[in-house]
């Protein structure tokens, strides 16, 4: 018979942890419990020790309303899922603590991927991790969770996530090759175009937010607000990096007109080779030239003028994972959020 017992972390061992475990991410970090709390969320750094070893952790909330008390465990617990004995033992113990609390429900989203998925979004063939893993669900359904389904569309915490392998890569040329030939072309193109991407200051996270509230009404998600990423950001400090892509419009006016001096340049000595010694090739060439660069043919050659448009842009959907999300009543009397 093993010997488990739950215990309580401080943030220094919480992190610590956290920092070791595959499983381990943002969520389940002391800065995260430090932001939940400034929100005014119950917050508690909860452990399995079997023997001296922590073996399972989570970053366990308590949310208190009007209405309701239920408790959340975003993005874990940090453990071993196909463990049943270790498993059912942190669970039930879990649940007793959420009941002790007065929350009606324990709800948690597991960081444990459900399936592996290519790029294009299919999965993965079995012998390559693409199998299911039902086991898991199995494993929680049977200690007493409901399984609340494989949902899509924009939720608090993302359900599917997109990997990259990051194997072999050393800079910035090598990681630019690993992507298909579109994604490179877009790439350079946008570099071409004066786009730079920069931190974010501090007094300048209104820009962060209002580029978000615009995403949040046309993706119809929640907006959180400037006040959060100012918490965010105070909770998370020198780990948190908020980004933006800027166009500077003088790089981009002075490419683009650089280049358009050079397709004059070009399409005047095609013009003049020409009306010198009309060929096909050079026809062809005049003809592929954009509008405003070409200089008028000779009167004797039928050239057929041929309008093409280089630029497109292409948006490809990606999704890599999807974890369960499962829920347990800690009340048989009171019904689940």
């Amino acid at each position: 018979m093993r010997d488990f017992v739950l215990v309580k972390l401080t943030d220094e061992e919480f992190d610590d942890f956290s920092a070791r475990h595959p499983q381990g991410n943002f969520q389940q970090t002391s800065a995260m419990g430090r932001l939940r709390a400034a929100q005014g969320i119950d917050v508690e750094y909860l452990a399995l020790k079997e023997g001296e070893k922590i073996v399972a952790a989570a970053l366990f909330e308590t949310h208190r309303s009007r209405f309701s008390t239920f408790a959340v465990i975003h993005d874990g617990p940090m453990c071993d899922y196909h463990d049943t004995e270790a498993l059912t033992f942190f669970m039930d113990a879990l649940k007793r603590h959420a009941k002790a609390k007065g929350a009606s429900q324990l709800e948690i989203t597991p960081e444990s991927p459900y399936r592996l998925r290519d790029t294009n979004g299919a999965s993965l063939p079995d012998d390559q991790n693409g199998a299911p893993d039902n086991k898991l669900i199995e494993q929680l359904e049977a200690i007493g969770f409901t399984h609340g389904g494989f949902t899509v569309g924009y939720t608090a915490v993302p359900r599917w996530r997109y990997l990259k392998d990051l194997t072999g890569i050393t800079d910035e040329k090598s990681l630019l090759k690993s992507y298909d030939k579109r994604t490179q072309w877009s790439v350079k193109r946008a570099q071409s175009m004066g786009v730079h991407v920069r931190e974010l200051s501090d007094d300048e996270l209104g820009v962060f937010a209002r580029i978000e509230q615009q995403t949040a009404e046309r993706r119809s998600f929640e907006y959180r607000g400037e006040a959060y990423f100012h918490r965010f950001k105070e909770a998370f400090g020198s780990k948190a990096h908020f980004m933006v892509a800027e166009i500077h419009i003088d790089e981009y006016v002075a490419d683009m007109t650089a280049k358009r001096e050079a397709l004059s340049a070009k399409v005047a000595a095609l013009t003049a080779k020409n009306a010198e010694h009309p060929t096909t090739k050079t026809e062809r060439q005049l003809g592929e030239a954009p509008l405003g660069t070409r200089r008028p043919s000779s009167p004797k050659t039928g050239m057929c003028c041929r309008l093409r448009h280089h630029y497109s842009w292409s948006i490809r959907a990606r999704s890599s994972t999807c974890s369960p999300v499962a829920s347990s009543s800690t009340s048989p009397s009171t019904p689940p959020r």
